[in-house]
Order: C-alpha cells, then sequence, then structure tokens
C-alpha cells in the first residue's frame, strides 16, 4: 500500500473529540470509545439521531456548551484535572432575612 499523505489524522493521533451529546451512535465514536481517546458530549446540541453516551456504555465527559468543551480541552491539554475547575459545594442561599 501506499503512504498515507502528508497531515493525515489517524485515530491513533486523536487526543480528544467534541460531538453533541445525542448523537453517539455513529461508527467512529463507537470505535473511539474503545480507544484512549476522551469524549466530550455537549448537551446544549440536540440532533435528531437521539442516541446519548450512557445506554452504549460510553465513558464521556458531558457539558452543557461548546464553551464549557473547549475549556476542558485547554484544561487537558495543560495538564490541569477539570475536576479541579468546578466546586463541588453547595450554592449558597438565604436561611433567613433580617430587618431593622
Amino acid at each position: 500500500p501506499s503512504p498515507p499523505p502528508p497531515g493525515s489524522i489517524w485515530a491513533q493521533d486523536v487526543d480528544a473529540v467534541i460531538i453533541p451529546a445525542t448523537a453517539c451512535g455513529g461508527s467512529a465514536i463507537l470505535s473511539f470509545s474503545q480507544s484512549q481517546t476522551q469524549i466530550i458530549a455537549v448537551e446544549e446540541n440536540q440532533t435528531s439521531m437521539q442516541v446519548p453516551p450512557e445506554p452504549l456504555g460510553i465513558k464521556a465527559i458531558r457539558v452543557h456548551s461548546y464553551l464549557e468543551a473547549l475549556g476542558w480541552l485547554v484544561a487537558h491539554r495543560a495538564g490541569i484535572s477539570a475536576d479541579s475547575l468546578s466546586s463541588s459545594l453547595s450554592s449558597i442561599r438565604c436561611l433567613s432575612i433580617f430587618s431593622d
């Protein structure tokens, strides 16, 4: 066989893929789910496919937006755990209101 053209991207070269959260049934994503490739599923982009990652056993990182997905990629590339960037604390709520 002839060598691949310069600039070709092979599956083993892909570190992460970003997809709509309901579009996980394609052959490429199913293949990537069997590798070390991180799959980032964006919830704000709905599709007619309606195939989420969980029923297929795909370990996907769920994010709300493409901007959040980009932030996750930047943190991952810099070696920063995305979990360290989010708080596990509940939001503050008002317990009582004092009046003078």
